[in-house]
């Protein structure tokens, strides 16, 4: 589809920045690609005792294009389907990176913690206000970027914010548009961060042909950022 836009829609603690590599991957393929902050991470400015999964929303609708194809890393993976709840007409469709699947009546951190394991368990801290959470230095690495080229944990490092728990708690009560959208998954086999065989039973129900596995950590978008870029073109080329 050449009038497709990816829309690149990160997760937890990250921002914008954590893209920086897919996109000019994507843009050497021929796609029209950009990465936003959602409220409160990156550069957005927005105080963490405002933000919510449907702020969240907000941001992703506010900077859609005519035929959007949505890509959510982990928690993305909600607020990109409210959002195309709410705008099912001009989403293309929607690509689920080791991302959560939501399921009616459920929060993120229901599924966490339905989990067989939860690798972010023991791994937080909860701010002071309550109303955000850390995460441990020393768990970065192995959470997220170990098997990433030298440099990279330097870079996002620098980087990590804290993330709102509020999103985190909030479940979509129903789920009427967006799950009869294309839907993609991208399986990381190596994902410290949200199991294989947990990101494989959250994409159970899409078709087997909407599936893709890497061999990656969680930051598949540093790690295999060119496979990752060539599996969102695969994906898109069956809608």
């Amino acid at each position: 589809m050449s009038d497709l836009s990816v829309l690149l829609v990160h997760g937890e603690f990250h921002g914008a920045w954590c893209w920086r590599d897919v996109i000019p991957a994507l843009r050497s393929l021929g796609v029209s690609a950009r990465a936003i902050d959602l409220p409160g991470h990156g550069a957005d400015p927005t105080p963490i005792r405002n933000i919510s999964l449907e702020s969240y929303a907000r941001a992703i609708m506010s900077n859609r294009s005519p035929n959007t194809l949505i890509v959510g890393h982990g928690m993305a993976g909600y607020p990109m389907s409210a959002a195309s709840e709410a705008m099912v007409d001009s989403v293309a469709g929607m690509v689920f990176v080791s991302a959560f699947v939501p399921q009616p009546k459920k929060s993120i951190a229901d599924l966490r913690a339905a989990a067989p394991i939860d690798g972010l368990a023991g791994k937080t801290e909860r701010t002071d206000d309550g109303y955000s959470q850390t995460i441990s230095p020393i768990a970065v690495d192995d959470l997220f970027y170990h098997d990433c080229p030298p440099g990279v944990l330097t870079y996002a490092a620098a980087r990590i914010n804290r993330e709102p728990v509020a999103p985190l708690h909030t479940p979509l009560q129903a789920l009427d548009h967006s799950a009869h959208l294309p839907r993609f998954g991208i399986v990381t086999e190596a994902d410290q961060m949200i199991t294989a065989a947990h990101q494989a039973e959250m994409y159970k129900d899409l078709p087997p042909e909407h599936i893709l596995r890497l061999d990656s950590s969680h930051a598949c978008f540093f790690s295999k950022t060119k496979d990752l870029a060539e599996s969102i073109m695969r994906l898109s080329s069956q809608l």
